[in-house]
């Protein structure tokens, strides 16, 4: 697939760095709360990951996660006035050294990640040069009808140390019947055989 016809196709497209995800299972049932969400950082070696979150009532914590599969490991709530307090601790107990990629370009390996909404399906492609290849897809939320896929722009695409594991945030926004909106986050092994060109 030539690089001009997926881009027609990338709508809010998020260069970011590599990204790899295999085909994933929607949640079966509705969310039940509302959060914003941003990674802000990593351990050493890549294999923990740390979310800070806001939910819909204003409460805010840190989510400390596994980069193989997203899996939350714990939660720390704090309040506002606590929060450089917690993040200390939180950095000392798990080991979290590694300030998230600011792109989703790894240079070692010479590609980039984009991504594309269609229909209920976030497709990820890996992109070197000219050249692009599907990686994998991620399910977007369905309205409780299951008529209705929402809205999904990736706000973070980021690489953890040494290139192994890459963490997805994405935002949701469905309208009818009801407005919902919340950011969700997928994290994954780079797996490179996927996004070889060798072929």
């Amino acid at each position: 697939m030539r690089a001009s016809k997926v881009l027609s196709l990338v709508i809010g497209v998020l260069v970011c760095g590599a990204l790899t995800l295999g085909d994933v299972r929607a949640e079966s049932d509705f969310p039940k709360a509302q959060q914003t969400m941003e990674v802000v950082g990593f351990s050493k070696d890549g294999k923990l990951f740390v979310l800070k979150t806001k939910d819909e009532e204003g409460r805010h914590a840190y989510q400390v996660r596994s980069s193989r599969k997203g899996a939350i490991e714990k939660v720390y709530s704090f309040f506002e006035g606590d929060e450089k307090k917690t993040w200390r601790r939180i950095k000392r107990k798990h080991e979290i050294s590694a300030q998230p990629s600011d792109t989703a370009e790894n240079t070692d390996l010479g590609i980039t990640l984009v991504t594309a909404q269609k229909g209920d399906k976030l497709s990820i492609f890996v992109m070197k040069g000219e050249r692009v290849r599907k990686y994998g897809s991620v399910p977007v939320q369905m309205s409780r009808d299951g008529k209705k896929a929402a809205t999904a722009n990736v706000s973070q695409l980021v690489w953890g140390p040494k290139g192994k594991y890459v963490v997805m945030v994405f935002h949701q926004k469905l309208k009818k019947p009801f407005l919902w909106e919340s950011d969700s986050v997928h994290a994954f092994k780079f797996k490179a055989y996927k996004a070889s060109f060798d072929e």
